[in-house]
């Protein structure tokens, strides 16, 4: 990791000093180009702890390690960066790609070849704003969104979630309402049936949005629409019709 960092420092030191070395002495780290370069910089600081952190000794290789590395990881990194006006990204993914082959062989240290050549001639880093083509974000086509914004529905999701669960957190009041709902296990188990004629059947709340609502019929969670077969006080949606602060106490929907 330290010898893929050192190489993208390299080039990152170099298209500093061809910034400051060629342009007005008013120019300085706050600056659109240096302020734009310290954000790519620090995308591939970690994104590079993606590929070395594990999650867990035993889910080395897993399939949810891999998504951890791939894409969870990789999401908690991303810089917020406008999309419809903004300068372009400076050190360019092309210059960094292509591992290091030695004899045919990929370098087991993991040294990435850096394309110097192509660095030096691009040239200082364009300070003009540039603006995207694709910039319609008045549409509310959702599959023009995942084609020309994906990464940007990632970062509404992330910042939904954090919105979500800062409320519960901040708040002791509605801490306290979760604290007091009895939600189902892994088995989705909601409606359980005593065998004791005396006692009253007991409820669950159904958590999971792959399966957010208790079906009376079965006793478990599924995503049954029938309004008539769900217990609605134990379903989610309906589940804080009562209590808008029962939301926060489930997880926030993705968005499309």
């Amino acid at each position: 990791m330290r010898r893929r960092l050192e190489s993208v420092q390299k080039v990152w030191l170099y298209k500093n000093w061809e910034w400051f070395n060629t342009k007005n002495e008013d120019q300085n780290e706050n600056s659109r180009v240096p302020s734009m370069l310290r954000k790519e910089m620090g995308e591939k600081y970690c994104q590079e702890f993606c590929h070395a952190l594990t999650l867990d000794h035993e889910a080395v290789n897993s399939d949810s390690e891999q998504t951890f590395r791939k894409v969870t990881c990789f999401d908690k990194c991303s810089q917020s960066f406008a999309r419809c006006h903004t300068t372009e990204k400076c050190m360019k993914n092309e210059w960094f790609n292509a591992e290091e082959i030695v004899d045919g062989v990929q370098d087991v240290e993991g040294k990435i070849k850096v394309d110097e050549v192509a660095a030096y001639n691009a040239g200082t880093c364009d300070p003009k704003i540039h603006y995207y083509k694709n910039c319609s974000l008045h549409s509310t086509d959702t599959d023009y969104w995942s084609v020309n914004f994906i990464d940007l529905l990632r970062l509404c999701n992330t910042r939904s979630k954090r919105i979500h669960y800062n409320n519960v957190f901040r708040n002791p009041s509605i801490k306290s309402k979760c604290n007091n709902l009895n939600f189902v296990g892994e088995d989705g188990k909601c409606l359980f049936t005593p065998t004791d004629a005396s006692a009253t059947e007991t409820f669950k709340n159904c958590n999971s949005w792959d399966a957010p609502n208790c079906d009376k019929s079965t006793g478990f969670c599924n995503n049954i629409d029938d309004p008539s077969k769900i217990e609605a006080d134990y379903s989610m949606k309906t589940a804080w019709n009562n209590d808008a602060d029962l939301e926060f106490c489930f997880p926030p929907k993705p968005h499309d």
